[in-house]
């Protein structure tokens, strides 16, 4: 019996903590805010009790680096936290492009997991998904029903148990596990705040996006962290950071493989989303800069 209840309660554990990690990324248009607050709890009370140790504590003991992005990269393959939501936008001579992303960031445990940008190709590419441009990342921002932004840790906030400066921040704490837990939680808090069902939630993190302009797929593309008007905190499409770099804002939203256009007489086509970028007539719609790219 005593093997029974053991089993049983890691079941509910691992459930439970699947809710809570995906937070919105459901194909269920509510989530109870009640299982949200207390999944977790739920997780680590049963971890605790039977020694089971929790993906939470492994990255939060796991600094920034290749083992990190290994740990994060095995967990997402294996739960495998992808669900995804319609966004449309008007496209040339009255149709319309539907293409389909997840509600939220990946995250486990709670946690918006940060990942190097070579790591974000590869899990899109297990998925058969594709990283957003920064146009996609606009009409995303302004397709969401909930839209928030936490105040960023840069401007100095509490980090685990101690208080850091916004310098102490930027020049010490912008990829650390800690930080990216305690972000991910004013995440929760805020989207908490929100009454009603939650489809699409934006503006809370930077996209690492698909790369762009002169973008060789050697430099990280940020792009997001949008404001109440719209206007990005990162509105620069390649960075100078290279292929180890990551941060606690700065999160992973696939976008799926292929898209809908709906013609103007009803009739729909199905095409690959890296074929509408090299399409003359299309590419504009979802890109600012016409051409297919990946992350070396």
């Amino acid at each position: 019996m005593n093997q029974f209840r053991k089993l049983a309660l890691q079941r509910i554990a691992n459930a439970a903590g699947t809710t809570a990690s995906s937070t919105i990324a459901s194909s269920r248009s509510y989530v109870n805010p009640y299982i949200l607050k207390n999944a977790g709890i739920l997780t680590n009370l049963v971890e605790k009790y039977f020694n089971i140790s929790s993906f939470r504590e492994k990255f939060l003991t796991t600094p920034a680096g290749p083992a990190r992005e290994q740990l994060v990269y095995n967990e997402i393959i294996k739960r495998k936290p992808i669900n995804l939501v319609n966004v449309s936008v008007p496209g040339p001579k009255g149709t319309i492009i539907t293409y389909q992303v997840m509600p939220d960031y990946i995250t486990i445990d709670g946690i918006r997991v940060p990942m190097t940008y070579k790591t974000a190709q590869k899990v899109a590419d297990f998925f058969g998904m594709e990283l957003p441009t920064s146009k996609m990342s606009k009409q995303i921002w302004q397709a969401a029903d909930v839209k928030i932004r936490p105040t960023p840790l840069s401007a100095g906030g509490q980090i685990g148990k101690k208080y850091y400066s916004s310098t102490e921040v930027v020049e010490h704490k912008i990829s650390d596990s800690d930080s990216s837990i305690a972000y991910s939680d004013m995440i929760r808090d805020e989207i908490l705040k929100h009454k009603g069902p939650v489809n699409l939630v934006a503006g809370h993190m930077k996209d690492i996006i698909a790369p762009e302009g002169n973008n060789k797929g050697d430099r990280l593309g940020l792009f997001g962290w949008f404001g109440a008007d719209g206007t990005p905190l990162e509105p620069s499409i390649t960075t100078n950071h290279g292929a180890d770099h990551t941060e606690y804002g700065a999160g992973v939203r696939l976008i799926s493989g292929t898209l809908t256009i709906t013609m103007p007489d009803g009739s729909k086509t199905v095409r690959k989303i890296n074929d509408v970028l090299d399409d003359p007539a299309y590419y504009n719609t979802i890109s600012n800069s016409k051409g297919y790219k990946r992350y070396n």
